[in-house]
């Protein structure tokens, strides 16, 4: 899923990440689509280092309901936090 935020080194793995689910079979595909969220059979959501930067990014592109809708269905999800963007 592409996000509108200022890239980061998550955000620069992000072709990295897109490349692991790919079989013959499947492809990975990068959308601001929320009918395209909607009708995912899995997501990935890599590069999340900043959850406010994300939350407004998803609202700004009307992502966030569907999203949530398709985790809810049990559409298999994964987001990737980096841990250096949050230090604890």
């Amino acid at each position: 899923m592409k996000i509108n935020h200022r890239r980061t080194t998550a955000q620069a793995n992000v072709p990295s990440v897109e490349r692991g689910p790919a079989t013959p079979r499947r492809r990975s595909q990068r959308t601001t689509s929320p009918e395209c969220v909607s009708n995912a059979e899995a997501l990935l959501l890599p590069g999340v280092g900043h959850i406010a930067a994300l939350v407004r990014a998803l609202d700004e592109q009307n992502l966030r309901t569907p999203l949530i809708d398709a985790i809810h269905r049990g559409v298999p999800f994964l987001g990737i936090l980096s841990r250096a963007a949050n230090p604890v």
